[in-house]
């Protein structure tokens, strides 16, 4: 199935992505 990644969807998964790996840095 292929899903319709826009690219809003792709930089919100970035967001998404970037805010965890500076919550578990900054812990």
């Amino acid at each position: 199935v292929e899903y319709n990644l826009t690219t809003r969807g792709r930089d919100l998964g970035a967001i998404i992505d970037a805010m965890a790996i500076w919550g578990a840095k900054h812990m």
